[in-house]
C-alpha cells in the first residue's frame, strides 16, 4: 500500500516554462489571461481549473505554465497515487495559501477519495478521524486557500459534485500551423534547426498531436547523433529521414487512419461523423452541448426525422449503461434509428443490448473502412 510520504509530489516542474511559450489552443489561453489578469488585479486565487483532452496534447504543461504566470508554487501528483483518504490530507494539509495543486487524470480519482475532495472544495475544510475504535474522533481542519488545475482525457468521469467547483476547457485538435511552429521550437531546443517547409512536412504525421512531434525530434535528434550531427535536415533529404523512421510511403495507411482517430477532439470527431452522413444524403443537425440527451447528431430526409447518432470519441470501450441510455433518448425522441460511432470499441454486453433495437454500433475497425470508402 502507498503511505503518504511514498506519494511522488513535484514543486513547481519545468519551472521555466512560460505561458507566452504555449503554442495553440489560442482561445482557452486567452481565457486564461483574462483569469489571471483578474485574480492578480483583485487579489483572488485563481479558480479551479480542468483542462480537458486527448493524451500529450499539452495539458500538463499549460498547467505549469498558469502557476509560473501567477507566480505560485505548483505542487503536482497523480491521481492515481491518491490511494487512501489519508494520502489526501497529507497533501491537502500540506500546501500553503494560493499554492496550486496539479491533480494529473482526476477522472482516476477513487470513488472515496474523490468524495472527501469535493466536501474540502465546498467547505474549505477537511474532516480527518484520529485514534482507533471507542477512542476514535473527528477533527475539522480548515484549508489555506488554493487552487486546483487537474487534467484529465475522461471529462465524462468526474463526479459532477466535482466539475461544479470547475471551470472546464476542452482542447481542440492542433492545426497544421501549431504543431510546424511547435517542431521548430523542439528542433532549436535539441540543437538544429528545421525550416517553415520541412516543419511542416514533418507535422503532416503528427495528427495534430504535441506528443507526437516531441517523438518525431527526439527521433530526428537521434538520427543525426547516430550519422553525423553536422548533418543539415532540409528539403533534399527529409523524405529519406521520415522513410528510416518507418514514415512516408513506408507508413500503413491503415495505421495513418487509427492515429488521425485517436487524436481527434470531440468536436472534430462529431464533425467528421457528421460529414459522413451528409455524403449518404442526409440532412445532418448537430445538437447543442447540453441539453441533447445524449444525441450529437440529428438526421433528417426531406424534413422528417429518420434518425439520430451519438459520438463516443473515448479511449476506453463504450458500454451497455452508455448504450441503455441512448436507447432511452432514440424513444424519447420518436427517432426510428440509432447510430453510435466509437473510436474505440465496445462491450459485448452493448453489443448483445442492440440485438434487437434499431440501434447500429459503429467501432474503429468499422470507422476506418468507412474512411477508405
Amino acid at each position: 500500500m502507498t503511505t503518504t510520504s511514498e506519494i511522488p509530489i513535484l514543486k513547481n516542474p519545468n519551472s521555466t516554462f512560460a505561458l507566452s511559450e504555449f503554442i495553440g489552443q489560442e482561445k482557452i489561453i486567452s481565457d486564461i489571461k483574462k483569469r489571471i489578469d483578474f485574480s492578480k488585479s483583485n487579489k483572488q486565487h485563481f479558480p479551479n481549473v480542468i483542462l480537458s483532452g486527448q493524451p500529450e496534447m499539452g495539458k500538463n504543461s499549460l498547467a505549469v505554465a498558469i502557476s509560473n504566470e501567477l507566480g505560485v508554487m505548483a505542487k503536482c501528483v497523480s491521481a492515481e497515487k491518491i490511494e487512501k483518504i489519508p494520502d489526501l490530507a497529507s497533501i491537502l494539509t500540506n500546501l500553503s495559501p494560493n499554492d496550486i495543486l496539479i491533480i494529473d487524470n482526476i477522472s482516476n480519482f477513487k470513488r472515496d477519495v474523490g468524495k472527501e475532495f469535493y466536501q474540502a472544495l465546498e467547505s474549505g475544510h477537511l474532516n480527518i478521524i484520529i485514534g482507533k475504535g471507542p477512542s476514535a474522533r473527528e477533527i475539522e481542519l480548515e484549508l489555506p486557500p488554493f487552487s486546483v488545475i487537474t487534467t484529465t482525457s475522461k471529462v465524462w468521469q468526474i463526479d459532477e459534485k466535482i466539475r461544479r467547483w470547475f471551470v472546464v476547457y476542452d482542447f481542440s485538435s492542433y492545426s497544421l500551423e501549431n504543431v510546424r511552429d511547435i517542431l521548430i521550437k523542439l528542433a532549436s531546443e535539441k540543437g538544429f534547426h528545421i525550416s517553415n517547409e520541412v516543419a511542416e512536412i514533418l507535422a503532416s504525421y503528427c495528427n495534430g498531436s504535441p506528443g507526437n512531434a516531441s517523438v518525431m525530434i527526439k527521433r530526428i535528434s537521434g538520427f543525426l547523433k547516430a550519422i553525423s550531427p553536422e548533418l543539415e535536415v532540409n528539403n533534399k533529404n527529409i523524405s529519406k529521414i521520415l522513410a528510416h523512421l518507418g514514415f512516408g510511403e513506408n507508413y500503413p495507411h491503415s495505421l495513418s487512419l487509427v492515429d488521425k482517430f485517436a487524436h481527434m477532439s470531440g468536436v472534430d470527431f462529431e464533425q467528421w461523423v457528421a460529414d459522413h452522413f451528409r455524403k449518404e444524403g442526409y440532412e445532418v443537425r448537430m445538437t447543442k452541448t447540453t441539453g441533447d440527451h445524449g444525441v450529437d447528431l440529428q438526421l433528417y430526409r426531406s424534413n422528417k426525422l429518420v434518425g439520430v447518432v451519438q459520438c463516443k470519441n473515448w479511449d476506453g470501450s463504450v458500454g451497455e449503461p452508455t448504450v441503455r441510455d441512448f436507447y432511452g433518448s432514440l424513444i424519447s425522441m420518436k427517432a426510428p434509428e440509432g447510430f453510435i460511432f466509437a473510436a474505440t470499441t465496445f462491450t459485448q454486453q452493448a453489443k448483445d443490448f442492440v440485438q434487437d433495437k434499431p440501434i447500429k454500433l459503429v467501432d474503429l475497425e468499422e470507422l476506418i473502412k468507412l474512411a477508405e470508402k
